[in-house]
């Protein structure tokens, strides 16, 4: 396994937020050009009858991230500081996250000592007892050829940080390896949902037994494997765990948590995303309200983007 300098990997994620001074809550693909070329036929596919334009409106599509985050691919908006949002870029870049706010606008930016982005591809937030962390998912493989992933905890930065320590979690799918750039967090417990690059789409839990490497589990399947243009970029959870949000490049897809996570993909609501024009959207995050904020890497020599959306959720 690759690491960084400095990097711990401590036994199960329960050991890994009290080694972070937490206190314990229990339990650029290589291929864009294959994504933008098939959005638009993705687009015309079949929806499920779930699927109405209602659900959801857009608030503002029309921001732009800084340029140090034109890579953007994930997006995690603060608990103690709900009003900034954390993102980072992917593969073979720095590892270090960017604090921006609602226009879009960066206002801090934070090392992470101890960590290197292999292939960060998701960050997610979520509390730490009276506190709050970050976890960042250093799980992407185009190739299919690691053996084991990270995920990363920080403490949530605080104001005026420019670094942070992090601590490692480490893990490995049960079978065969697997390219997932998603991650969520669900009454304290974290999930990472597979790409559909080598196989079916599905998500599976990080065990919080203590074992390094630990072993993935899986709860739940959502479909065969996707078209490319139509393969999972990004996910997250409400605050309350209620609903959980998987983003491809043209769909947002709502699904109620705990039938997810009981293996049943049913109920799911899904919003046709193609008109905030993010070819390569590969991050979401969602407040409790319904409101959902999402990015895009930079294409062509454009800026990357920063889109707010307001859903109506059951």
């Amino acid at each position: 396994m690759r690491g960084g300098r400095g990097l711990v990997i401590v036994g199960g994620l329960g050991m890994v937020l009290a080694a972070s001074g937490a206190a314990v809550l229990a339990p650029n693909d290589g291929d864009s050009a294959a994504y933008i070329d098939g959005v638009a036929a993705a687009a015309a596919q079949p929806r499920p009858a779930a699927s109405t334009q209602d659900v959801c409106r857009i608030v503002d599509a029309t921001a732009t991230l800084p340029v140090e985050a034109r890579e953007s691919s994930g997006l995690a908006r603060g608990i103690a500081r709900p009003d900034l949002f954390w993102t980072h870029n992917d593969s073979g870049n720095e590892a270090v996250l960017f604090g921006i706010d609602a226009s879009g606008a960066m206002v801090a930016r934070v090392a992470i000592d101890g960590a290197t982005n292999i292939d960060w591809e998701d960050i997610e937030a979520g509390p730490c007892g009276d506190a709050s962390c970050l976890y960042i998912a250093d799980t992407g493989d185009n190739d299919g050829d690691r053996e084991s992933v990270l995920v990363y905890v920080v403490p949530e930065p605080t104001d005026g940080a420019t670094s942070i320590s992090a601590h490692a979690w480490q893990a490995r799918y049960p079978n065969t390896p697997a390219d997932s750039e998603s991650l969520f967090v669900v009454s304290g417990e974290l999930y990472l949902v597979t790409k559909g690059r080598h196989g079916p789409v599905r998500v599976f839990r990080l065990p919080q037994d203590g074992t390094q490497p630990g072993t993935l589990e899986m709860v739940a399947e959502l479909g065969p494997k996707p078209a490319a243009a139509e393969r999972v970029s990004a996910a997250t959870a409400t605050p309350d765990g209620r609903w959980v949000v998987i983003r491809t490049p043209s769909m947002l897809r709502f699904h109620p948590s705990e039938r997810l996570l009981a293996g049943d993909a049913g109920g799911m609501i899904t919003w046709d995303a193609s008109a905030l024009g993010h070819p390569q959207g590969e991050s979401v995050a969602i407040d409790d309200a319904g409101n959902v904020w999402l990015t895009s890497e930079a294409e062509s020599g454009g800026e990357p983007r920063f889109a707010h959306v307001a859903c109506s959720l059951p």
